[in-house]
């Protein structure tokens, strides 16, 4: 019973693990895209909007840029902070958006484009590599129970 128990368990993290691989995959493959069809571009934060999420406060700014095509947008990040003074009203910083389409962008920084995928990539790779561990284990076990 423990060995059909182990190998369910193994397998369910297997799935899980590649669901997670595919998902980071995925958004790897966004940002990567954004990446290659995007200008740099200084923006101004010109608010900072807060927001509550599980019973703690996050501010966001509210960063504004003029593109390409002349046009000023304005967009909320979505990445925020825990401290209302990470980020000030006035202050610079770089954004990255899609030629194509202007309302498609993010901060410029490792954080807000590379960690989310990076992360969903390295837990999936963990989680199917215990789950594919599990799995090989418990079906040597039960050859080796067999001989």
């Amino acid at each position: 019973m423990k060995k059909t128990s182990n190998l369910f368990t193994g397998v369910g993290l297997t799935i899980l693990g590649v669901a997670l691989l595919v998902g980071g995959g995925y958004l790897l493959q966004g940002r990567m895209e954004l990446f290659d069809h995007s200008i740099e571009e200084e923006g101004t934060i010109v608010e900072i909007v807060s927001s509550r999420r599980n019973g703690s406060r996050y501010y966001h700014p509210v960063i504004e840029f003029v593109a390409i095509d002349g046009n000023t947008y304005v967009f909320t990040a979505a990445s925020g902070t825990s401290s209302s003074f990470d980020f000030n009203q006035g202050d610079k910083l770089k954004v990255r958006y899609d030629v194509d389409n202007p309302e498609i962008v993010k901060i410029d920084g490792f954080l807000d484009l590379w960690s989310l995928p990076l992360a969903l990539l390295l837990v999936g790779m963990v989680i199917f590599l215990s789950g594919a561990a599990t799995v090989y284990n418990t079906m040597r076990v039960q050859v080796l129970d067999q001989d």
